[in-house]
């Protein structure tokens, strides 16, 4: 007697459709990805997504992106302004950029910090944060995890200034977000500080917005600054988006 086909669809029943036709196309590849790897004991049963890249998922995630201009909303003089200052701070200190990764992290922290404080503590900051899909067949790592109420903006850094890995890591990152918290709508920033790509991963399509910036001896020019403080503001900020 043949075996039934597996029923790729059980525990999807409260997805929506095109997002539940998208983990099914990520869970064959995720799947078939995890089985060529060696096996250990008591392995998880899930992957990680630094092990996936940009070329293994692009193909399910290229027919339903798309770019934009996404809005843009000044954070208040004085956060910027103090924020400047703190930066300054920071890059009389380290001054080299160069190198380490972990380097960019104390000038993309405060920037992230500063544009969240402008809420007066309605946003909370999950640091190194990991999240497990259930239902989405990942799992990862995040360096920061923004939430305001039920929105979540998942932030990635792009290791070695390589974009496509960080798009993968934080597009998977915001489907297992998506499975956990039953979100409809998740938002994703990959950034190397020079280079920011603002991500919104819905239901039926993926928004994405590629903001080069301009660098100076490790400084990021007034209008550079003000351009990112004011995307992420609005991100956080703006319930239509």
């Amino acid at each position: 007697m043949d075996e039934e086909p597996p029923n790729n669809t059980k525990g999807l029943e409260d997805v929506g459709e095109n997002r539940k036709r998208r983990w099914i196309e990520l869970n064959t590849i995720l799947d078939n990805k995890k089985k060529s790897k060696p096996k250990n004991r008591g392995e998880e049963t899930t992957i990680s997504y630094s092990n996936v890249s940009w070329n293994d998922i692009k193909p399910v995630y290229e027919k339903i992106k798309r770019s934009a201009n996404l809005p843009s909303k000044p954070i208040p003089e004085e956060a910027f302004n103090s924020l400047k200052s703190y930066l300054t701070m920071v890059n009389t200190s380290i001054k080299d950029l160069s190198g380490k990764e972990a380097k960019r992290m104390y000038y993309i922290g405060p920037i992230v910090v500063a544009v969240c404080h402008c809420f007066r503590g309605e946003v909370e900051i999950l640091i190194e944060d990991d999240i497990d899909g259930k239902r989405i067949h990942s799992n990862g790592h995040f360096e920061m995890i923004l939430k305001k109420g039920n929105k979540r903006i998942c932030i990635v850094e792009a290791k070695k200034d390589d974009m496509d890995q960080g798009r993968a890591q934080c597009l998977l990152g915001c489907e297992a977000v998506s499975d956990i918290e039953k979100a409809r709508v998740v938002y994703g920033i990959i950034t190397t500080y020079e280079v920011w790509e603002l991500t919104i991963s819905r239901d039926d399509e993926i928004i994405e917005e590629h903001v080069s910036l301009s660098i100076a001896n490790g400084m990021m020019t007034d209008d550079c600054l003000r351009q990112i403080t004011g995307k992420i503001y609005s991100l956080l900020s703006d319930e239509s988006i």
